[in-house]
């Protein structure tokens, strides 16, 4: 077979030095696989028998079929048919045999397709992301399509490049379809990517050494997220896309900034002089820690600075974000209780800076919900960073059926007053003229008395 790089993969074979004949693959120059000799992943002591199938890509990668014997000593032999995919250097995968149960089911038979199309719009297999589609029979009669994508894991025992393919499982260089893992058995440095890439998701850490990713100058994203474990270090200057889990340490240097775009949690802590951009959300995660930040720390109007509350103990009862140096504050500032009923007068130190700039467009306090009579006071929120719980005001309020009988009391006076004193000028006239007729009585009778 012969790729678009000018490689030839094909069936040949090797006659040693007594004579023996072994049936082999090869890769231009480079053995592949030879019967009798240890075939990857087929243990205990599986050997490879013979060969078909065989299939290339672009990057020098073969899939073939092949049968696998082993032969214990204290039984028959047992021989299978298995499919596996190699690298152009020699390694291998082992992707499927006869007998593994898969999905619940066992595995009858194996089919793949031969060749090295693609490009001219012939049939294959194998892409050049290392990707195999292949056919399986099961014991029970039913078939299945496959489609297996290696997962990639750096196998340099040294600090290198990022692009450099040989550095990978099978020389494959990462891109979107890959799972990608960085866990070095000894302390190393990865560099790069120089360009833009899109990995499934990738793993810093977790091996025996400390595992030192340094982003370069292309930005590198996740579609199922970053975990950085706690011997995991992420640096470098550029940008970090999907979701970071934070268990290690994130670092950068001064003078440069590393910018996350998607949701960063975890307790681990963020490192360097350099700066810390964050696009969205901001979080310990689902039980309340510390947010450690050396250096500065940037809040751009995507981020959602999100503190749990669950007691008013710093760290072991709430969120804290401390930011040594300076903290430029935008986005939303997220509270939540976590089933906490937080008592009047308590304070609580979220968060500390060296300096700080800005504020927060919004505060969402949908999850920190109070009891009635309970306020959020905010004040101190960007002298100090505190945020208290306080009583509301009490006021006096006077029913609605209270308030229509003053008024209607009020009323009545009022129209009881004026109809007073509208009346008060006829009733001093009538009063008047009483007295007037009273005198003038007075008067005859004086004066009959004196007549007699």
């Amino acid at each position: 077979l012969l790729n678009d790089a000018g490689q030839i993969a094909y069936f040949g074979t090797a006659i040693n030095g007594s004579g023996m004949a072994a049936f082999g693959i090869w890769l231009d120059s480079t053995l592949i696989a030879l019967s009798g000799s240890p075939a990857p992943g087929a243990a205990p002591e599986g050997v490879f028998g013979t060969f078909g199938f065989l299939t290339l890509n672009a990057n020098g990668q073969l899939a073939f079929l092949a049968s696998v014997g082993q032969f214990p000593e204290d039984g028959p032999p047992v021989i299978d048919d298995a499919l596996w995919l190699f690298g152009p250097d020699g390694e291998g995968l082992l992707v499927a045999r006869e007998g593994d149960a898969f999905e619940g089911k066992e595995i009858q038979s194996i089919q793949h397709r031969t060749g090295s199309g693609g490009g001219d719009g012939r049939p294959r297999s194998l892409n050049d992301s290392g990707q195999l589609v292949y056919e399986v029979t099961y014991t029970d009669g039913d078939e299945a399509i496959v489609l297996f994508t290696p997962r990639l894991r750096w196998r340099s025992s040294v600090s290198s490049q990022w692009d450099d393919r040989f550095n990978w499982t099978i020389a494959q260089r990462p891109a979107l379809p890959h799972d990608v893992d960085i866990d070095p058995g000894n302390s190393l440095t990865v560099e790069g990517p120089a360009a833009d890439v899109i990995v499934q998701s990738l793993d810093i850490g977790g091996g025996n050494g400390t595992a030192n990713l340094v982003i370069g100058s292309g930005a590198l994203s996740t579609t199922d997220g970053t975990t950085v474990y706690p011997n995991g270090v992420l640096s470098g200057n550029g940008v970090i896309g999907g979701a970071v889990r934070n268990l290690g340490l994130v670092h950068v240097e001064e003078g440069a900034e590393l910018a996350f775009t998607g949701d960063v949690t975890g307790p681990g802590t963020f490192g360097g002089a350099g700066t810390k951009r964050f696009e969205a959300m901001l979080s310990s995660g689902s039980t309340p820690g510390l947010l450690l930040e050396d250096g500065n720390v940037a809040l751009g109007t995507g981020a959602i600075l999100s503190l749990t509350i669950a007691g008013p103990a710093p760290v072991t009862q709430h969120d804290r974000l401390i930011v040594a140096g300076a903290l430029a504050v935008g986005g939303t500032l997220k509270l939540s209780l976590n089933g906490y009923s937080p008592q009047p007068g308590e304070s609580f130190d979220l968060i500390d800076w060296g300096s700080v700039a800005g504020a927060f467009e919004q505060v969402d306090l949908s999850d920190a919900r109070l009891e009635h009579d309970l306020v959020w006071d905010l004040s101190e929120l960007y002298s100090s960073g505190l945020v208290r719980v306080e009583r509301t005001v009490s006021t006096h309020r006077v029913p609605i059926p209270a308030l229509f009988h003053v008024f209607a009391g009020l009323a009545c006076f009022w129209v009881f007053r004026l109809t007073r004193l509208n009346a008060w000028p006829q009733r001093r006239h009538e009063h008047d003229s009483k007295l007037d007729a009273l005198s003038e009585s007075s008067d005859r009778r004086h004066q009959h008395r004196n007549a007699r």
